[in-house]
């Protein structure tokens, strides 16, 4: 969606221009007109069209059928639907947001319903009157009282200080020239610039009330705390976030005394990154921790531990075998069995005792099965490349060569990566598999568990490389 540029001043005239299928400019539109164009401001660029008040998807004519004039309309997860359409917008790989009545909602090619967006901490607050993508992973929202932007692939979000916008209630929002937005207000529109100045930088990190030394790896008993604090400059003032190395959630800071005091024994890497008021991050700090096993379990009582098991096995052994009789195959039927039972028996114990142990063998209620809840969303990641030729398809090889677990936590690198690192991971691709891809997608594929069965929902995009390669709006 574009919007000729206006004056360098920061403030104009009361607005009489309105989007048209998100491509066309019109002019001098009476107030009336233009809300009602705002509304589907970017729909047909989209192969979408609000028919009857519902939103619907322009058919697509078979092979020696001509196209029907009525679209096919769109279900929603959500029970009562959307509610009114006021903006849509796409991200480059494929993930179209519109904003609507009842809140944010996602939607794609490939599927046939509505998903809201659960906005998380820092996310404008109210529903979203108007919608700009920027980039992979930014969607900018205006509601009648804020104008901010969110991590689509998280959906955590930070707002413009009320101080730097003028006074609302806000009416809709645009996209203009060199990355400028234009937020329509009471009084005309305002046009605000992202991402001026210098980035978001972190100058001063504690780790439980020492400075951080980079390098430095903490010592930290199982079950104790980690509690972190930052200091730092951005504009708009910086708020912190912190990852495991091998997750891709960012956690916000505060929380961390909370999240990080079930950390599994052994090494781990937290990465704590600055965020200003247009989500730029700052270069993460490392923080290197070293979580040692509870004294249970330390090494020093392996021999009291073995001896233990030893007698239960002993005890077990006995019994068993003064039930099935003599004989030398009874007795190592018996030994075996006994030995077996404890095993699992320990390990489960274990497994409910400390979280680190459910990943053991044998403990099946843990490793093998998994409850889910009503409306909950299954995600399923996946790795795609770019031809030459333009053909995106999944990479066999990958697919093959990692379960899902594993791929997720082997992209991480990729997803919060830069430029630079993707571009690595892209040459990388090519080096081993001999070939000369394009780029690459990672999609995380979605499904939502409703009362009327599993539904298909829209993929959120974690990255694409590079991005104009598949900006398609």
């Amino acid at each position: 969606m574009v919007l000729a540029e206006p004056p360098k001043n920061s403030r104009l005239g009361r607005p009489r221009v309105a989007l048209l299928c998100g491509l066309l400019l019109a002019l001098a539109a009476p107030a009336g007109l233009a809300e009602e164009r705002e509304q589907i401001s970017g729909l047909r660029a989209n192969g979408l069209k609000i028919e009857g008040g519902e939103l619907c998807r322009d058919q697509v004519p078979e092979q020696g059928h001509p196209a029907q004039g009525n679209g096919v309309p769109l279900g929603c997860t959500l029970a009562g639907g959307p509610g009114e359409i006021h903006a849509v917008d796409k991200l480059p790989g494929g993930t179209t947001f519109i904003a609507a009545q009842r809140g944010l909602f996602a939607l794609s090619a490939d599927v046939k319903h509505l998903d809201p967006v659960e906005l998380k901490d820092g996310a404008p607050a109210g529903a979203p009157l108007g919608i700009v993508a920027q980039g992979t992973d930014r969607l900018w929202i205006v509601t009648q009282s804020e104008l901010g932007c969110i991590d689509t692939r998280q959906a955590f979000g930070r707002t413009v200080p009320a101080a730097e916008l003028p006074g609302g209630p806000y009416s809709g929002l645009w996209a203009g020239n060199d990355g400028a937005l234009h937020l329509g207000t009471s009084s005309g529109l305002f046009v605000y610039r992202p991402d001026q100045g210098s980035g978001p930088g972190i100058s001063a990190l504690t780790i439980n009330g020492q400075g951080h030394v980079p390098g430095k790896r903490i010592e930290l008993d199982h079950g104790n705390p980690l509690v972190l604090q930052a200091q730092g400059q951005a504009n708009g003032g910086a708020t912190f976030r912190y990852r495991l190395q091998d997750q891709h959630r960012w956690t916000p800071l505060e929380r961390s005394a909370e999240t990080l005091a079930g950390l599994e024994p052994g090494n781990h890497k937290i990465y704590v990154s600055a965020f200003d008021r247009d989500l730029r991050r700052s270069a993460p700090a490392v923080v290197q921790v070293h979580v040692r096993y509870p004294a249970m379990l330390a090494t020093n009582r392996l021999p009291l531990i073995l001896l233990g098991v030893c007698s239960l096995l002993l005890v077990g052994f006995l019994g068993c075998a003064r039930k099935l009789g003599g004989g030398f195959a009874r007795y190592k039927r018996a030994l075996l069995s006994c030995f077996l039972l404890i095993l699992v028996g320990f390990q489960a114990v274990v497994g409910l005792v400390f979280p680190h142990g459910r990943s053991w063998p044998f403990v099946g209620f843990t490793m093998y099965t998994q409850s889910f809840e009503e409306n909950q969303a299954i995600h399923h990641q996946k790795l795609y490349i770019r031809r030459v030729d333009g053909l995106l398809r999944e990479l066999p090889r990958l697919k093959q060569a990692y379960n899902e677990p594993q791929l997720r936590q082997a992209l991480v690198p990729v997803a919060q990566g830069d430029a630079q690192a993707r571009e690595q991971f892209l040459q990388l691709l090519n080096s081993h598999l001999e070939a000369s891809y394009a780029g690459f997608l990672v999609l995380d594929h979605r499904t939502r568990l409703t009362p009327a069965g599993p539904i298909p929902i829209a993929p959120i995009v974690q990255c694409a490389y590079p991005p104009e390669l598949f900006d398609d709006r």
